[in-house]
């Protein structure tokens, strides 16, 4: 669940994630809401590490709480048990380079120690202990510099959001405000669980980066301040915010300085007048959209395979971005002030049915705003089948590469990976002008392409690369 805000509210000096493999455990999720909970509040945000899976065994059978136990062995316990090194040891770079404080693992001895062989009441490091050695060394000789999460997602402050969305705490209905939510989330974060064929799937691979805070805009407290909206580049309005005048006072105030707002007509209310969404809203019925769709710029069509509604507009000193085939106006770009916003004009941005569940789908014009985005906001463009993430340094950045696939891990027996599942990344580093590539863990430097300002990475299946780029 994801509930740190409502901690902070309540007056906590700092707020923990926990994760493990036990329910739909989807840990960039909470990574983004709990970093964004402690940047929002100007507080801490910790990490803590169970080793349990929920999962089957080979043969398809049911396996509960399953735990790596090096001194003990049952149906839940043995040294093949629980979540995969490869899991554990990604998990814990990952808090380090996302901005924990602390890192707490669950259970230790058990986990991280094992009987060595040959001798009496001596013991070694396993596989998890091993990881965390080397993780731990890594943390004391290689300074993280600033997690960079130039997006903001803005979720409703009464959504209780879990980590695999649909019903706002686990027991209203969700409409469609709320599948906009997990729309925009299983884009940014895809689908990627399949325990029966032993995918863990709790980290998944994504084009667009770990770079987002969710934001809780609208507290009981009033709209969240413009110094931390100030932080982000790009805010997004998600799900429905209640016509919150004061909350859109904020925002455009937000935009006005420099700031850039993505924004949904039906989230638009009375609150955000024609010159600052750039368009006058025609009324009447809904039209329904007509694919597929284009940008007037050019570029690649937009394909719809659902259907979508799509409210009509007349562009008063918008841009458009996207049309679609009778003409009709989903998305456009305003300026206003020193900022712009976005808006766009399909209903929630989600096809018309109803939608059970956003695990496994796809939404064409989600992904065709975030491609967008994620282009404007990074100083750098990654190409591959990758988990991805920046951190700023005083000298340059540190690139994070985390490879997902590869890993075949069941709840009770151990780990194999499949060397094919190499990802190759391609990396453009735009306008940066890099002075040297080195890998953080191996030390190895890193061919740098001077002609095209390229480099390539190979990450092996359920390992993790990290590049220092200086400047």
């Amino acid at each position: 669940w994801c509930f740190d805000h409502y901690a902070f509210v309540g007056g906590a000096d700092m707020a923990w994630m926990e994760t493990t493999n036990t329910g739909f455990y989807r840990h960039q999720v909470s990574l983004f809401f709990a970093r964004g909970a402690a940047h929002q509040y100007r507080k801490k945000w910790s990490w803590f590490i169970a080793m349990h899976y929920n999962g089957y065994d080979e043969q398809g059978n049911a396996l509960s709480l399953a735990v790596p136990n090096y001194f003990r062995r049952d149906a839940t316990h043995g040294p093949d048990h629980g979540q995969s090194p490869a899991l554990y040891e990604r998990s814990l770079y990952l808090a380090y380079l996302a901005g924990a404080s602390f890192v707490y693992h669950e259970g230790w001895y058990e986990a991280m120690c094992r009987p060595k062989a040959g001798q009496t009441n001596v013991v070694e490091l396993s596989p998890y202990g091993q990881a965390q050695k080397e993780w731990y060394g890594f943390t004391q000789s290689t300074p993280r510099g600033i997690s960079y999460a130039p997006v903001a997602l803005l979720v409703p402050f009464d959504q209780g959001y879990p980590q695999w969305g649909g019903n706002p705490w686990g027991v209203f209905r969700s409409e469609r405000p709320d599948a906009m939510i997990d729309a925009f989330i299983y884009t940014i974060v895809p689908h990627s669980r399949d325990v029966k064929k032993g995918q863990e799937g709790c980290l998944s691979n994504s084009r667009y980066g770990d770079i987002y805070d969710v934001i809780l805009p609208g507290t009981p407290r009033g709209p969240v301040s413009r110094e931390v909206l100030g932080d982000y580049k790009v805010a997004i309005l998600l799900g429905d915010h209640g016509g919150d005048k004061a909350l859109a006072d904020r925002l455009r105030a937000y935009v006005k300085a420099g700031g850039t707002l993505v924004l949904n007509l039906r989230q638009a209310g009375a609150h955000y007048p024609a010159s600052f969404l750039g368009l006058d809203r025609e009324g009447g019925p809904a039209a329904a959209v007509q694919g597929p769709a284009r940008s007037p710029a050019g570029g690649a069509a937009v394909e719809l395979p659902d259907a979508y509604d799509c409210e009509r507009v007349r562009l008063r000193g918008a841009a458009p971005l996207l049309e679609d085939a009778a003409g009709n106006v989903l998305a456009c770009l305003n300026a206003y002030g020193k900022g712009r916003v976005l808006v766009t004009t399909v209903d929630y941005l989600i096809p018309k049915e109803e939608i059970s569940s956003a695990a496994g789908r796809r939404f064409p014009l989600v992904e065709f705003l975030m491609d967008r985005i994620v282009r404007d906001v990074l100083p750098l463009e990654v190409k591959g089948d990758v988990e991805y993430g920046l951190n700023k340094l005083g000298d340059g950045w540190l690139l994070y590469l985390i490879n997902n696939r590869g890993v075949t891990k069941y709840a009770n027996t151990a780990q194999r990976l499949d060397p094919s599942k190499i990802a190759r990344v391609e990396v453009l580093l735009k306008e940066i002008r890099a002075e040297g590539l080195i890998e953080g863990r191996s030390q190895a430097a890193i061919p740098h392409n001077q002609a095209d300002n390229t480099f390539t990475v190979d990450v092996p299946p359920g390992d993790i690369r990290i590049i220092k780029i200086s400047e």
